[in-house]
């Protein structure tokens, strides 16, 4: 099993490799909380969870003292630093991850002069949900139903020009429940509109060649990535008729677009507990 931790500046922590060797945690457990109405025959009204906290306990050893202090001094390097910027890390178990920081450590079975002591970890996640990213690519003219002779010279070197029109697909949620996503859609193009699962998705905006629209239903964002990197916020010009964060449904969704345009659909599909494995 892979366990491991990525924090916002890419450094890995594996726990599973030499120093590290995770010898207990509660990552698997979890517990929703309720509230309920009507104090006579009480009846469920809904669940959620808020904050979330786990303990992750780690054994330490090393075979010469300088090795052993620096894996101790990793461990606080990497994690801390989530802390400090208030952006949470990822905390990997197999293909899924816990968005997270690392807010604690509690050391024990250690003493001066003996390279090896056991580190339990205080794990704090917003939500408490397991993730796993699920990544469908959209190009024009790649199997559409539909398509007229209109000729498009897409942005991107591929080999031949696609053809405008009515374009046809399948996205699949292999979920259990409504997801959260991210479209990201390339330019150059005017007005992108996109329709998934019966469910429009539109933003009054125009893309140029090399830049690129994103759309977050878990942040709540919108904005274009210019091709110097620079990000401009766009929500203000998303469609008001048709809830723009809709989450996608679970199973086969049919997807249409114009065909003038490409574009990404991660889905971020949500778990209590990691898949086991």
């Amino acid at each position: 099993m892979d366990l491991y931790y990525v924090n916002n500046f890419g450094q890995t922590v594996d726990f599973m490799a030499w120093p590290y060797m995770v010898s207990e945690s509660d990552l698997y457990d979890y517990t929703w909380q309720y509230e309920s109405k009507n104090s006579v025959n009480p009846k469920v009204s809904r669940f959620y969870r808020e904050n979330v906290e786990k303990k992750l306990k780690i054994s330490v050893s090393a075979t010469s003292l300088s090795a052993y202090n620096d894996a101790l001094m990793n461990l606080l390097e990497v994690t801390e630093k989530d802390v400090l910027n208030l952006t949470p890390g990822r905390l990997y178990v197999g293909g899924e991850y816990l968005p997270c920081y690392i807010l604690g450590s509690a050391k024990s079975n250690w003493s001066p002069g003996v390279q090896f002591l056991v580190n339990t970890f205080t794990v704090l996640s917003e939500g408490g949900s397991w993730i796993r990213e699920n990544l469908t690519v959209f190009r024009p003219g790649s199997g559409g139903e539909e398509s007229s002779t209109t000729s498009l010279d897409y942005p991107y070197d591929y080999p031949h020009d696609y053809a405008s029109g009515i374009e046809r697909r399948n996205l699949v949620n292999s979920g259990y429940h409504d997801t959260d996503f991210e479209i990201t859609i390339y330019g150059s193009c005017q007005n992108p509109e996109i329709n998934i699962g019966g469910h429009k998705y539109s933003v009054s905006c125009q893309l140029s060649t090399g830049e690129y629209l994103q759309i977050n239903s878990m942040t709540k964002k919108i904005y274009k990535v210019e091709i110097d990197g620079g990000n401009v916020n766009q929500f203000h010009l998303r469609d008001r008729e048709n809830y723009i964060f809709q989450k996608i449904r679970a199973g086969a969704n049919t997807v249409t677009w114009s065909g003038l345009f490409g574009f990404d659909v991660t889905l971020y599909e949500k778990r209590s507990e990691p898949r086991w494995t």
